[in-house]
């Protein structure tokens, strides 16, 4: 069985389960929303608000917080979850016994949450208008940031064995998405690449860097690239393994 098969039955049936869940609707949609929302809120706040304090400075850490780094996840968190139903309702026991590889399946969920990922960030950072690097420097880190989705949609379907235990992996990633770029961004190096064990530190200071410039930029996406495929393989063998067991 094809690629594109997989996309038209699978894909299908993905459908069905976002039109009952609007929850992970709202998952998808949220990039577009905050970056409206910062759009109108952050330039509020520096004219009314915040006296003295050159907010302007911190946009790049704003943006990364809530849009590059805060989106890969969302979107993985959508898939992971219907990865969870998947596995509550037995679906991935009966593909064992069609003609669909697990490879090709997999490699659609990955897909899914990869493409996901670089259009809601693209979209999100537009919304927002607040720092943006230029359209190719931010596409890269877009393009590399985005392994984190399926690497997130992994991280539920190996370690939670239902969608109870998934809301608390959700928890424990909103927290680290949303804290660790904000942590970082004011801890000084050397210290603050202790932070660079979480691929997505390497995106968003990426996107720092290439707010201001630096040709260090590129070099840096490629850590975090290397990092995320590294522990994608990892993740994707061990989620083969669950699958078959």
């Amino acid at each position: 069985m094809s690629f594109l098969t997989a996309i038209k039955g699978t894909g299908s049936i993905d459908l069905k389960q976002l039109r009952r869940q609007s929850f992970l609707l709202y998952l998808i949609l949220l990039p577009v929303l905050n970056g409206l929302l910062l759009r109108g809120l952050v330039p509020l706040a520096r004219e009314r608000f915040i006296d003295g304090v050159e907010l302007e400075i911190y946009y790049p850490l704003i943006v990364s917080s809530l849009l590059v780094v805060l989106t890969p996840v969302l979107m993985g968190t959508v898939v992971g979850f219907l990865l969870l139903d998947e596995r509550d309702e037995q679906t991935l026991t009966a593909l064992l016994v069609t003609p669909l590889p697990m490879q090709v399946y997999l490699l659609y969920r990955i897909a899914i949450p990869t493409l996901l990922s670089i259009i809601m960030t693209l979209a999100g950072v537009w919304s927002a208008d607040l720092a943006s690097p230029g359209w190719v420097p931010l596409l890269v880190i877009c393009i590399g940031n985005a392994i984190v989705a399926p690497i997130v949609s992994l991280v539920y379907f190996c370690f939670s064995e239902n969608k109870v235990q998934g809301f608390g992996v959700l928890k424990i990633l909103g927290a680290i998405s949303f804290s660790l770029p904000i942590a970082a961004y004011f801890i000084p190096i050397p210290q603050q690449y202790l932070f660079g064990i979480f691929p997505l530190y390497w995106f968003a200071k990426a996107y720092w860097l290439a707010c201001d410039g630096s040709a260090w930029t590129w070099s840096t996406i490629m850590i975090g690239f290397g990092l995320s495929g590294g522990l994608l393989k990892r993740l994707m063998d061990r989620f083969l393994q669950v699958a078959y067991r």
